[in-house]
């Protein structure tokens, strides 16, 4: 039966339109898709719907034949989204930020294929005369029309208009969105309550589409094949203090509503006949009082189990089972057959967020695997070589020459592989112990990260005796003296532990400023040194790089940088960054810093703020913290996504881990949304050695940092308890210390390999390793200094950058400019910091 036909029989009688729509579901169920949210505390209710999702969208077989699904796999903004409906293969999606859309963007709505990994995004409907939008679904699918063709579906969003709901539906077609306004529904449908307690998600059952009223009696419904509201009134029952839901009977499909209170659980179908109520016939009473004292946690007593549980949905997947919510006691699945209970809980703690969609494939699709390909061809190859882990793709490449060249181009665009970590062990200090004397720190040591990595070293001890490690990055390590006097540079030792070359850069020149503008002179107390940091790279297998160092100089930030080509170091400084006041005691920064999301970023003590420097511009800001942890005063650390880079922000306080994600989304605090909260109280009960006590742990535990090599770890120190890491998708805490019985010390920097190696860098192309450092006529004027050069002047030079690039000079396979300044001309050689690819 066409679907047009098959339209017109439902018109003409609205249970047969009913059947035709229900069993239009006759696709396998796959699994269940669903947002994570925390676990809230026991008593306190959950996140408010309208509140963005905690995490992204994640997909629960139903079976282990069942496909893995993901969004993040194709959708790399998915985070921004919440799910809305499940149909006929697709999902609908709605963006959190919908009252602030941003400018260029793409659309509200988002409606994806997860098997085909197609998407479509389309804007809201032109709603004029302050309509308020209520909800969307998806209404039907049209097969593709070729091929590898884009989606073609149509979609019904629902709006209040005055006092009456109208329906707009969209007709999306070969990439174009037309939306069609149908006129409001009739006088016997007004919305004569607060459209707010009308819930944003439909329900969808026996053929037509429900939307829930937070405490009323009606739930309003649209008709699937006509398009006209109603309002469906529950059985009488249910009319006092009953949370009830509308859903589909698992065997044949009629529309039923059920209901958990503290007499039991309620299941009524719609029919009439004997003991009929409204239309409704109870089908189904069952006492759930022995099912619920099965659960360890929940509470024995029945009035407070009614005050915390209720049920929260019916399984749109048909399964049997239906889904109850409650108030930090976790959420769960009861089986309407078999009457067991299950827990819905997620490996790392947190349990199944409300709703959970059932996703069914596409209707008369087969997930039937694709044939073996006879002939492996190049374009086959490399979509095959860049679904490999980088230390997979190396071995790869070492088959042949062929497969080495579709390596080359899969390089490119792959993450460097982590090796393992680097770290300065430490005697375990005594417990409790909160005073100023230090630990003592034992030469570097390198802990790979799986068997198959190699052991790095340092050289052993006496190579880097004195040195103490403050930044790993681009495969090269930095040390800087464990003593520094004040007033004095430093030197700088950069380390390749792949290749064991180093280089000791000398200490910035005294002379490298100005008189009137050198803090450093007399003994003058306005000058501090911070910290030092890597830059860039200018080849994953030459000792050629640039590093800077960080100066508070009179209350304004200064960079200062060291350019190491072929045996020379340049220095150059630049102008304080007078945007930027640092009205503190610049004791307080921490000379470590953090490269996250293409930033470097230094911590500040006791303060709810962190000082940034964009490498792509060499200029300096503040980056507050959210407001929630400036009220608690909570130790947080900066770090990265693990699935995406994106910049983030964790704590540990009071037993509780918070993980903010930088990002607009539709509840945002200064610029963060806090994607996972979690309790760790059960989490620290794991490890013996930790302190029982709520108040020990307080003042003994906090996070000290974010795994940099973006393994979903977060790394906690204890006050002589251990020092441990914890996988935040797992929730598991692993106690991190050394074969001799050491602690890891901190920070712990993780080593990833220069990328890509030099047999896998492109051909006749740049083998530059990636770098943000650009240099720009904003940050004029400098100052210059050239070390390494017998004939290289003692004097600086202190001019404007306004000038123009001239003749170039090839060394090591990359192209080099020289600059001239007026009437002056200096060799390319000379100047290395202004070497820029073309």
């Amino acid at each position: 039966m066409s679907a047009a036909t098959s339209r017109c029989a439902a018109v003409a009688c609205r249970r047969l339109s009913r059947r035709l729509l229900s069993t239009a579901t006759s696709a396998p169920l796959l699994g269940h898709f669903h947002h994570p949210t925390p676990v809230p505390p026991k008593g306190d209710p959950p996140t408010p719907y309208y509140m963005a999702p905690a995490a992204v969208a994640t997909f629960h077989p139903l079976t282990a034949a069942s496909p893995r699904l993901s969004l993040l796999d194709f959708l790399p903004d998915a985070a921004d989204f919440e799910l809305f409906d499940s149909h006929l293969g697709l999902l609908l999606l709605r963006r959190h930020n919908h009252n602030r859309n941003r400018k260029g963007d793409l659309g509200l709505y988002l409606v994806c294929d997860p098997v085909s990994r197609r998407s479509a995004r389309f804007p809201p409907p032109p709603i004029l005369g302050g309509g308020r939008i209520i909800g969307a679904a998806l209404l039907s699918r049209d097969a593709d029309a070729d091929p590898g063709s884009g989606l073609r579906f149509d979609a019904v969003c629902v709006a209040v208009d005055g006092d009456r709901p109208r329906a707009w539906v969209a007709t999306y077609r070969d990439g174009e969105c037309r939306w069609r306004a149908l006129p409001r529904g009739p006088r016997d449908v007004a919305i004569e309550f607060d459209p707010y307690w009308l819930e944003n998600t439909a329900v969808r059952a026996a053929g037509g589409l429900y939307w829930h009223i937070c405490n009323n009696r009606f739930a309003l419904a649209l008709d699937m094949a006509t398009l006209q509201f109603s309002f469906l009134l529950a059985p009488y029952a249910m009319w006092r203090y009953h949370k009830f839901r509308i859903g589909e009977m698992p065997a044949d499909g009629q529309l039923c509503v059920g209901s958990l209170e503290d007499e039991g659980f309620q299941l009524w179908v719609r029919g009439s006949g004997r003991g009929s109520d409204n239309g409704w016939v109870r089908e189904r009473h069952v006492r759930m009082q022995e099912v619920l004292d099965e659960v360890p946690w929940l509470p024995r007593d029945i009035k407070i189990r009614h005050c915390n549980m209720w049920l929260s949905d019916i399984d749109a997947g048909r399964t049997g089972k239906v889904f109850v919510a409650s108030f930090g006691y976790g959420r769960f699945s009861y089986h309407l057959d078999t009457g067991k209970l299950e827990c819905l809980a997620m490996e790392d703690g947190m349990e199944y967020g409300h709703p959970i969609f059932p996703y069914f494939s596409t209707p008369g699709e087969t997930l039937v695997p694709p044939p073996p390909i006879a002939v492996l061809t190049d374009h086959d190859l490399r979509e095959i070589l860049r679904r490999l882990a980088p230390a997979d793709l190396i071995r790869a490449a070492l088959a042949c020459h062929r497969w080495r060249r579709a390596a080359a181009r899969c390089a490119c665009v792959t993450s460097p592989p982590l090796l393992g970590y680097f770290f300065h062990p430490v005697d375990p200090p005594p417990t409790m112990r909160f005073s100023a004397s230090r630990a003592r720190r034992y030469p570097v040591a390198f802990v790979p990260v799986d068997a198959s990595s190699p052991t790095l070293s340092l050289d052993g001890g006496d190579g880097t005796k004195g040195f103490s490690i403050f930044d790993v990055h681009l495969g090269l390590v930095l040390l800087l003296p464990v003593f520094l006097p004040f007033g004095i540079p430093p030197r700088i030792l950069v380390v390749d532990p792949a290749s064991r070359r180093r280089v000791l850069l000398p200490p910035p020149p005294r002379d490298l400023l100005p008189e009137q503008d050198d803090c450093w002179r007399g003994g003058d107390a306005r000058r501090h040194f911070v910290g030092a940091a890597l830059l860039s790279r200018a080849h994953p297998s030459m000792l050629c790089f640039d590093a800077l160092i960080l100066t508070v100089d009179d209350k304004h930030p200064r960079a200062s940088i060291a350019s190491y080509r072929d045996g020379e170091c340049s220095w150059m400084s630049f102008p304080r960054d007078m945007g930027v006041t640092v009205k503190f005691d610049p004791y307080w920064f921490e000379g470590r810093c953090v490269h996250a999301a293409g930033d470097i970023y230094w911590h500040i003590c006791q303060s709810g703020r962190v000082l940034k420097l964009d490498p792509a511009t060499l200029t300096f800001s503040y980056l507050r913290a959210p407001s929630e942890l400036l009220a608690s005063g909570a130790n947080f650390r900066i770090g990265e996504t693990p699935e995406d880079g994106r910049l983030a922000m964790a704590t540990v306080e009071n037993q509780e881990m918070q993980f903010w994600v930088r990002g607009e989304a539709k509840e945002n605090d200064d610029g963060w949304f806090l994607r996972k909260r979690m309790n760790m109280r059960k989490v620290f009960d794991t490890m013996p050695a930790l302190p029982r006590d709520k108040v020990s742990r307080i003042m003994s535990i906090w996070l000290s940092d974010i795994d940099r090599g973006r393994t979903g770890k977060l790394f906690i120190k204890t006050e002589g308890y251990g020092r441990y890491s914890f996988h935040m998708e797992a929730a598991k805490l692993e106690r991190l210390i050394t074969e001799d019985g050491k602690e890891y010390g901190h920070p712990i920097y993780a080593y990833r390999l220069a990328w890509p190696p030099a047999f896998l860098a492109p051909e006749g192309g740049n083998q530059a390793v990636t770098t943000e450092t650009r240099l720009s006529a904003a940050h004029t004027p400098f100052h210059f200094r050239n070390f390494g050069s017998p004939t290289s002047d003692d004097s600086f030079i202190h001019t404007s950058l306004l000038s123009s690039l001239a003749r170039f000079k090839q060394y090591d396979g990359i192209t080099h400019y020289a600059v001239f300044f007026g009437e002056s001309r200096f060799e390319p050689g000379l100047f290395h910091m202004f070497d820029m690819p073309w």
